[in-house]
């Protein structure tokens, strides 16, 4: 609920830019950054240009000090550079998930600012529109400014989205990037392991106990 409000703000900070009718909050992820600085426009247009190819080109693009919009396959990509943490501590239950990455806690912990993409409306399935959405974060990523992917609760560092999202397609679908699962213990019904991100695709969300546990990490000593 946090991430569309977070969205809807930034919706009213694009007022000058959204001038058609009220628009639809189709995806959303945020971007984890060192330091609150926004890249060249041109230069994010150009490399997402590269990694999409001819199969959706960008219509137009405009831009602000804080803020660049693409028009693309008949919706809007926004993003907008937020010059403060992911807010409300809303990372401190992610950490011991990241299952691949055991220095997240440390790594991310004293980020200062963020990207908030979403996307807008277009004629695109939920699919595609993850696809699209996976190589606009992928162009916002080529320097060390940025830390990390944010999507879904799944938090993944720069250089595994950065693969992952280099053979993203219909056929190779960035499962990693896009779901996360979460184990968790109970003294009388023993583990279970659950999914995020299955029910923005329309699907059940995964749900299984078992008595065996998985192993896992949680960077305590991020927080000492």
């Amino acid at each position: 609920m946090q991430r569309f409000v977070i969205a809807l703000a930034l919706l009213v900070s694009l007022a000058g830019f959204l001038r058609a009718e009220p628009s639809q909050v189709k995806g959303l992820v945020f971007v984890v950054l060192a330091e609150p600085r926004m890249p060249p426009a041109e230069a994010v247009k150009a490399n997402l240009e590269q990694r999409l190819g001819r199969s959706m080109p960008i219509d137009k693009m405009e831009t602000g000090d804080t803020v660049i919009l693409f028009r693309i396959a008949g919706g809007t990509v926004a993003i907008g550079l937020m010059d403060r943490p992911i807010p409300n501590k809303e990372l401190d239950d992610v950490y011991q998930f990241t299952w691949s990455w055991k220095t997240a806690c440390e790594l991310v912990v004293p980020h200062k600012a963020h990207f908030l993409v979403s996307l807008l409306d277009t004629n695109l399935d939920k699919v595609d529109a993850s696809l699209l959405l996976t190589q606009v974060v992928a162009s916002l990523m080529p320097d060390s400014n940025s830390i990390a992917g944010y999507w879904h609760g799944n938090l993944q560092p720069r250089d595994a989205f950065l693969k992952q999202s280099e053979t993203a397609s219909r056929q190779r679908l960035p499962i990693t990037l896009w779901i996360n699962y979460r184990l968790s213990s109970d003294l009388l019904k023993g583990w279970t392991i659950t999914s995020r991100g299955m029910r923005d695709f329309d699907l059940m969300r995964l749900s299984r106990k078992t008595r065996t546990p998985t192993a896992s990490h949680c960077s305590l000593s991020c927080w000492a």
